[in-house]
């Protein structure tokens, strides 16, 4: 995603995103929601607590995703598997909002 212009972080697993959000105070956060530690929709619920306002995508291979994202209040969603011209062209939505 360098090429697209972005800087990217990684992080392990759940706690290390919460750590990495603090930190680096991202732009846009793309979180999986199967991780070690604590799961996307664990990391989303702290973020939602803490009041953190930035847009974040949440992947998922989760059955029913639409009723996931619907109750935790999520915009922004994919179902795994799915193609990166997808990612990219949500990337550009949210950009322009």
């Amino acid at each position: 995603m360098s090429e697209e212009g972005w800087e990217v972080s990684e992080a392990k697993d759940g706690k290390e995103v919460l750590e990495k959000v603090e930190q680096q105070l991202p732009d846009l956060l793309i979180l999986d929601n199967r991780m070690p530690e604590l799961s996307g929709t664990e990391v989303y619920q702290c973020l939602q607590e803490k009041k953190v306002n930035f847009p974040i995508i949440l992947i998922t291979a989760y059955s029913d995703l639409d009723s996931l994202a619907e109750s935790l209040g999520i915009t922004y969603f994919l179902s795994k598997p799915f193609n990166i011209s997808d990612l990219f062209d949500l990337i550009k939505l949210i950009d322009q909002s």
